[in-house]
């Protein structure tokens, strides 16, 4: 996707929010399949996240270097069990 950006003189905040929203909207309609809510919620809540998105983008993009960073210990643990579910209802 950063490829395709310079490649086509798009601005790094147009991509940045793209990225975002293609995330989100992914994230959420995964989690219709597991958690019982229906199109109309998993709708209103991409809106809410999207907004919430773009109102810290700036900032984000204005952050040093030295202030990025996360740690997912859980994240990385649950993802080594995955594969040794006995049930899964995403197939990878």
């Amino acid at each position: 996707m950063a490829w395709l950006g310079v490649r086509w003189r798009i601005a790094l905040p147009e991509m940045a929010l793209s990225l975002g929203y293609s995330w989100i909207e992914s994230a959420v309609m995964a989690g219709v399949k597991l958690v019982p809510f229906g199109q109309q919620a998993a709708q209103q809540l991409i809106l809410r996240l999207c907004d919430h998105y773009a109102a810290e983008m700036p900032r984000a993009l204005a952050a040093p270097d030295g202030d990025i960073g996360s740690a997912t210990p859980l994240a990385a643990i649950a993802s080594a069990r995955h594969e040794t579910q006995y049930s899964r209802l995403f197939r990878s």
